[in-house]
């Protein structure tokens, strides 16, 4: 994943990253903050930060789809933009 999001800042994207455990990391949050990855933990609800990001957001990487999928599927499709 770290790989992944360096080549999305190194290619000019804004790229944001939010851990599910809402956990900073040493040294990889800073690691990222310095690729210009903006890191956004500390905890609190998940659900109303990316509700709050969905606007401003075009693509979503969901990772460790074991975690993610259950967890943020419902988010998904409602944050989806309507056709």
């Amino acid at each position: 994943m770290f790989e992944l999001l360096r080549l999305l800042s190194n290619l000019g994207f804004g790229v944001t990253f939010v851990p599910h455990n809402g956990a900073e990391m040493p040294p990889y949050s800073n690691e990222l903050r310095e690729l210009g990855v903006e890191v956004l933990s500390g905890g609190g609800d998940l659900a109303s930060l990316l509700e709050q990001l969905a606007p401003a957001l075009q693509v979503a990487i969901l990772s460790r789809p074991g975690v993610a999928w259950p967890t943020y599927r419902s988010y998904e499709r409602s944050a989806r933009p309507r056709r």
